[in-house]
C-alpha cells in the first residue's frame, strides 16, 4: 500500500521585514528554523521558516500586522521542516556573472513574483523541488496569488484568502 503523505504549510517569514517583530513571532508559535546558518550572524535579517496552524494566535498575529505588508510568503509541501530548510538553502546565495556572491530574497514576496516567470523550465523544477504550491500577497488584502508548476511549466491564479489561506483545503493532520 502506498504511503499517505501529510500536507504540511510553513510561513516563511521575512525577519528584515517585521520591523522589530521577529521575538512576537517566535513567542507566538515557537516551531520555527532559521535558513540562515548560525554563524552568519544575520539573525535579525534572516529567513525563518513557520510551522502554520489556522486559527492560531500567530496566524491572527500575522494577518493583522503583516499580510499586505511583503512580511513573507506561504509554501506548501508534503516534507518536514528540516528538509524544506535544507532545500531552500540551496537557494539562498547566489553567484553573479562576475563571480561574486549576494544573498537572494526569493522569500520576499515582491521578489518571488519577479522571479518565477523569468525561470527556466529546468530552474522552476529545481527551485520548487519538494514544494507543491507558494503562496503570496496578491493585489489586494482580500487576495493571494498561488505559483505552482507542472513539468517546468509555471501556473498561476488568484485566490481568495480566507479560502485558501485561513483554510487550506487539503491539509492533514491538523
Amino acid at each position: 500500500m502506498a504511503e499517505q503523505h501529510k500536507t504540511n504549510i510553513y510561513f516563511l517569514l521575512d525577519a528584515a521585514r517585521v520591523l522589530g517583530d521577529l521575538d512576537t513571532a517566535q513567542k507566538l508559535q515557537p516551531d520555527f528554523l532559521c535558513l540562515f546558518q548560525e554563524k552568519d550572524g544575520l539573525d535579525s535579517v534572516a529567513p525563518y521558516l513557520f510551522s502554520w496552524m489556522p486559527g492560531s494566535a500567530f496566524a491572527e498575529w500575522l494577518f493583522a500586522k503583516g499580510w499586505g505588508n511583503s512580511w513573507g510568503l506561504f509554501v506548501k509541501t508534503n516534507v518536514t521542516p528540516g528538509e524544506l530548510k535544507n532545500h531552500f538553502q540551496k537557494f539562498i546565495v547566489v553567484e553573479s556573472g562576475s563571480g561574486s556572491q549576494s544573498y537572494s530574497r526569493f522569500y520576499d514576496p515582491r521578489v518571488i513574483k519577479v522571479l518565477l516567470p523569468g525561470y527556466t523550465a529546468q530552474k522552476l523544477i529545481e527551485f520548487f523541488g519538494p514544494v507543491e504550491k507558494f503562496i503570496v500577497e496578491g493585489n489586494s488584502q482580500a487576495e493571494a496569488m498561488e505559483f505552482s508548476q507542472q513539468n517546468g511549466v509555471l501556473k498561476k491564479k488568484n485566490v481568495d484568502v480566507s479560502y485558501q489561506i485561513m483554510n487550506f483545503p487539503g491539509v492533514t493532520g491538523e
